[in-house]
């Protein structure tokens, strides 16, 4: 890298990092949502009569196909918090190394 490039990367990878930071709290948020939607949806089911199971086996069993589509919605959300968590340490890790070489460029310029 240039010091140009280096310089460029220092003034705009703040910014970057603040998006992705962003971006995390926002996957995170949709998970937090979609899991009280999902508890939700589990009392409705019970509630209702929809799980009649015989004992608790049986009304666990049920329950746990009813809500079978919630399980991989909340799973997707979670890989893509995971995705989104991934970036925001590349960012950071990307800006821990431009600030190193940034200082080591003023070392040699000296």
């Amino acid at each position: 890298m240039t010091r140009a490039e280096i310089l460029a990367a220092l003034a705009k990878l703040p910014g970057q990092i603040e998006r992705a930071e962003l971006a995390l709290l926002a996957c995170r948020r949709e998970a937090e949502r979609y899991e009280a939607e999902w508890k939700d949806a589990e009392a409705t089911l019970l509630l209702d009569g929809t799980i009649d199971g015989k004992n608790a086996e049986a009304r666990a069993a049920q329950l746990r196909l009813a809500m079978a589509s919630y399980r991989e919605t909340a799973a997707d959300l979670e890989q893509k918090a995971e995705r989104a968590r991934i970036r925001l340490h590349r960012l950071q890790s990307e800006f821990t190394a431009a600030k190193a070489m940034a200082r080591l460029l003023a070392v040699a310029t000296d």
